[in-house]
């Protein structure tokens, strides 16, 4: 047998597919577009021609790094948890293959257009070097630093993907363990210990984020010595031959439906609520009285839970920021961000809940065959629609309630243009549309979406993403062309053009899922499962 025979079919395999080719195409695309949109905006700065390759380069590897430290938790996180929930993992091992055969396999089936995309980059990257501002040896640690990078994530998604058999669990458990392991050693030595990285270096190199933080400071200061950066290196290396080794080790032990019990199956044992069975049945016979596709997507009453426990969370961590540092807390600069990452959270939480019982049912067939009862589209899109509400509208509106009185007591006596007064009640104005956007179109999506992180990603992107894509281009656009910027500091027309760019991004992709969800959600549930957006 030859050596790793599964990655060696894998390689032929892919070699075959259109999506290799388009991978690369449109990462160098991608890569060109913010090449060119830095570029062009040095271009109408003041900054000396020498400062714009080393600008420009740090901006294009700081995207390629988020890019590798996140791709894992899309590729590779549910390679193997897939072959467990359609139970063709243990045939793997009927034969003589073993466990780092299946999991180096696997690693090179799902990963290989992850490290074609990285590797279209580079040279990109390069072009740099031609205006001036970046040595060679900087631009060689910056790609050694990105490759170490990318395979850390997807060995972190290998090993998620082998403790795990859900989907959406995988991708959430492999997103937790690159943040704590990324960040929270500069997070908890640099606060607890005060410490700032200069001396205390060693302490820092397991986190992957400090080799970025090494190059940094090798092109400014230079107070981390040289063997900062390849300690780093180094050892997030040894993690991820260490995470690959303990996939390999475990994967053999881990497909049997009786040995296996995931770290989120061991949690919910002890998170779960205790509902005695007068209460669920009372549940169940007044939500079987509301809708049927309601009772059965809320089936889990922990879900209302987990909501209000989050916004609960929310509260007494800022309640105990501001017993720690004050009124520092109804900052704008603090506030502003931190609100957008939370809606962010949330956004993508519903997104998630909208569209994964319609992946998992159709992918069961259990769709088809609520299509054979009385239940009509119309309906099962209502029932869907009631859990949500039931689920996230009380907590969102207390939140949304805490939101606005933090915006009012923070600018209470403050003198703020108005550019600021407008951007944080907008953001809680565009989180409720958001809200009633994605519901229509993670269905949609989710309906012909092979997968559940297929549908949540293509979701976020379109409601998500594109508003702030497009912001920027035309605020970039009219400055290049000696225009004002399209939202000055001092003015109402930053915050109005973008909450006005969301809304009718909104609106449009609304117009688009809703008719096409009611006309053709009975015939997309027939049909055999395929990749259809």
């Amino acid at each position: 047998m030859p050596f790793l025979p599964i990655a060696e079919r894998e390689l032929r395999v892919a070699a075959r597919r259109r999506a290799t080719y388009r991978t690369r195409f449109f990462a160098v695309l991608i890569a060109l577009v913010a090449f060119a949109w830095q570029f062009l905006w040095l271009t109408r700065s003041r900054l000396p021609s020498t400062m714009h390759g080393r600008i420009t380069f740090t901006t294009i590897s700081g995207l390629a790094f988020v890019y590798c430290l996140f791709i894992g938790a899309r590729v590779t996180a549910d390679c193997l948890s897939e072959e467990k929930r359609e139970g063709t993992l243990g045939l793997l091992f009927l034969t003589d293959l073993k466990g780092y055969d299946v999991v180096f396999g696997k690693l090179v089936a799902s990963s290989l257009n992850a490290v074609y995309g990285l590797l279209a980059i580079f040279p990109i990257l390069a072009i740099c070097l031609l205006l001036g501002g970046v040595s060679f040896a900087l631009f060689s640690k910056t790609v050694l630093a990105l490759l170490t990078t990318l395979f850390f994530s997807l060995a972190t998604g290998i090993l998620v993907s082998t403790y795990n058999r859900l989907e959406r669990l995988a991708m959430f458990f492999t997103i937790l363990v690159i943040l704590f392991v990324t960040f929270a050693p500069l997070i908890f030595l640099g606060l607890l210990m005060n410490s700032t990285g200069a001396n205390d270096w060693p302490l820092f190199i397991i986190s992957p984020a400090f080799m970025v933080v090494a190059l940094v400071d090798s092109g400014t200061s230079g107070s981390l010595p040289p063997a900062a950066f390849w300690g780093s290196l180094s050892l997030t290396w040894l993690m991820t031959f260490g995470f690959l080794s303990r996939a390999s080790f475990k994967l053999p032990h881990s497909w049997q439906e009786k040995g296996f019990k995931p770290l989120a199956s061991k949690l919910e044992t002890f998170t779960r609520p205790k509902i005695n069975t007068v209460n669920r049945k009372k549940f169940r016979s007044e939500a079987l009285e509301i809708n049927p596709f309601f009772w059965l997507t809320l089936r889990g009453r922990d879900k209302l839970d987990h909501a209000w426990g989050f916004v609960i969370a929310i509260i007494v961590i800022w309640f105990l920021g501001f017993l720690g540092v004050g009124r520092v807390m109804w900052d704008y600069d603090l506030l502003f961000p931190t609100l957008l990452f939370i809606h962010a959270f949330l956004k993508i939480w519903v997104t998630s809940e909208a569209c994964t019982r319609l992946v998992e049912d159709r992918r069961s067939g259990a769709l088809e065959l609520l299509l054979s009862t009385p239940l009509d589209v119309k309906e099962i899109i209502r029932g869907q629609h009631l859990a949500l509400r039931r689920q996230f509208a009380a907590p969102f509106l207390l939140l949304i309630v805490l939101e606005s009185l933090c915006f009012f007591l923070g600018i209470a006596g403050r003198e703020m243009n108005w550019s600021k007064k407008l951007f944080l009640p907008a953001s809680i104005i565009l989180f409720a549309a958001d809200f009633f956007t994605l519901r229509w179109v993670a269905m949609w999506v989710g309906l012909n979406a092979t997968g559940v992180n297929r549908a949540v990603l293509k979701t976020a992107l379109l409601v998500l993403t594109m508003p702030w894509l497009i912001y920027i281009c035309l605020s970039t656009l009219l400055r290049f062309f000696h225009f004002r910027s399209p939202a000055p500091p001092h003015s109402i027309m930053a915050p109005a053009c973008w909450i006005g760019i969301a809304l009718l991004t909104n609106l449009i992709l609304l117009r688009w899922a809703k008719p096409r969800l009611l006309s053709r959600f009975r015939i997309l549930a027939t049909q055999p499962l395929r990749a259809n957006l």
